[in-house]
C-alpha cells in the first residue's frame, strides 16, 4: 500500500504499467522521489493489477477498496456489494424493459419445438 500512495503522489493517479517496479536502491532518482530502499524492485504494477482483480471479484475488503479508491484506482467493476458491471462485458443478457431478460433464439433459427 505504501508503494501505491507514493506512486499516487509522484505520478496523480493510480494507472501503473503492469511491468512497472519501483526503482532500484542504487537508483539516484529513487531516492529524490521518495522511494524507501525496502520497496526497491517491487512490482507494483502487477500488485495493482492484482487488487483491481480482487476487487472486480469482490474479494476484497471494502476499508481497502475505499483506501484505493481515496488514490485513484477505478477497480469497482463486479455486480456484487453495489458495484456496477456493464451486462455485456459480464456475458450477461441485455435489459429489455421487463423484470426478467428475454432469451430469445436467433431469428434464423428453425426446429424449434413448439409446446
Amino acid at each position: 500500500m505504501e508503494a501505491a500512495v507514493i506512486y499516487n503522489r509522484l505520478h496523480g493517479d493510480l494507472k501503473v504499467p503492469f511491468t512497472y517496479r519501483v526503482p532500484g536502491r542504487d537508483d539516484q532518482e529513487a531516492e529524490a522521489e521518495g522511494w524507501p530502499a525496502t520497496l526497491a524492485g517491487f512490482p507494483l504494477g502487477q500488485w495493482i493489477a492484482d487488487a483491481r482483480r480482487f476487487c472486480a471479484r469482490g474479494d476484497m475488503d471494502e476499508e481497502r477498496v475505499e483506501q484505493l479508491e481515496k488514490l485513484g484506482m477505478d477497480g469497482r467493476t463486479s455486480t456484487s456489494r453495489g458495484r456496477k458491471v456493464s451486462r455485456r462485458r459480464a456475458g450477461g443478457p441485455r435489459r429489455t424493459g421487463t423484470s426478467w431478460p428475454r432469451w430469445t433464439p436467433p431469428s434464423r433459427a428453425t426446429g424449434w419445438a413448439s409446446g
